[in-house]
């Protein structure tokens, strides 16, 4: 018989998930599959946190500082995509620190 599944094993994962669940997260854009999303009132400096095949990874805009687990293709292909997009991500970055709405990129 399996055990049931309890978060609070997990308390550090809990206490994220519960402290950014007041703050709203928006899925700015989608490539190859990879969810890229950007966080209301996060903390600096300013990064994207990517989602791909059940990886998640912080990665920061500016000097690609990679925190967490990601494949090197989809860091490359991440890191191609802020080199397209930066000053656009660095605005976006600007509005969610302000509480403002964001919207997805454009391409």
């Amino acid at each position: 018989m399996k055990k049931p599944f309890r978060l609070l094993a997990y308390p550090k994962v809990l206490a994220t998930f519960a402290a950014k669940a007041i703050h709203v997260m928006s899925a700015i854009d989608i490539i190859r599959g990879i969810l890229i999303y950007m966080y209301g009132k996060d903390h600096n400096p300013p990064h994207l946190h990517i989602k791909d095949r059940g990886n998640w990874f912080v990665i920061t805009i500016k000097d690609r500082m990679v925190e967490g687990k990601g494949s090197a293709k989809t860091i490359q292909i991440v890191n191609e995509y802020i080199d397209q997009h930066e000053m656009r991500l660095l605005e976006l970055w600007e509005k969610a620190q302000r509480g403002e709405r964001i919207e997805k990129v454009q391409r």
